[in-house]
């Protein structure tokens, strides 16, 4: 009934198709994969994110951007080696865009055939931008903060095993410090077969 919109200006939307066409992306179609959020304990495997961009190029044809903050650019560098590794030298290696503005992103992300990242708010902005999107969650209810549209467009993906020291999932426990989340793995352990099921749902009817 109210749909999340979110424009972004003529200006953002140029510079972000001039950084795609530096990358080599003009009109050929591409994923994007935004693996960072604000919670650690939200994260997910970067070796997860780099099989899930290996098929999204071998099974579907699309190219990888990764994006994030200049903060996250370890991160997006990590995954973005490992899927390298497993690229053969004629296939097109991933596409790094950090530090990109609001607008700016969210002109790529409204490029994109597919998002696929953990519960943050780059995932709301690309379904502000009506690009499918597919979205792992674990601590967060998404009963709550999950995706506000159409469920067959924003798949979300929850944690199904809870972490050792919390009763239930969602427990909504957010403040887990980098050295106490091997007591907190439930988003790390979604297995990507799921997250490819997701994919599967949502590709074949916005392919080419």
């Amino acid at each position: 009934q109210y749909p999340l919109l979110f424009a972004p200006t003529a200006q953002e939307a140029e510079h972000a198709t001039a950084l795609l066409a530096e990358a080599g992306l003009t009109e050929q179609p591409f994923a994007v994969i935004h693996p960072g959020s604000g919670a650690v304990v939200k994260l997910w495997r970067p070796e997860g994110w780099a099989r899930c961009a290996v098929t999204l190029q071998r099974r579907y044809g699309l190219r990888l951007v990764l994006t994030g903050t200049s903060q996250e650019r370890f991160l997006l560098e990590t995954i973005a080696t490992l899927v390298r590794q497993q690229l053969t030298t004629s296939e097109a290696p991933p596409v790094v865009l950090s530090a990109l503005s609001v607008g700016e992103l969210a002109a790529v992300l409204r490029r994109a055939r597919l998002v696929l990242g953990v519960d943050s708010g780059p995932l709301h902005l690309a379904v502000s931008q009506r690009t499918p999107t597919v979205a792992l969650y674990g601590p967060a209810d998404p009963a709550i903060f999950g995706p506000w549209g159409d469920h067959r467009r924003h798949v979300v993906i929850l944690a199904s095993k809870p972490c050792p020291s919390c009763p239930r999932i969602p427990c909504g426990r957010l403040d887990i410090a980098p050295q106490d989340l091997p007591l907190h793995p439930c988003v790390r352990l979604i297995p990507e077969e799921r997250v490819l099921a997701a994919v599967e749902q949502l590709l074949p009817a916005h392919m080419l």
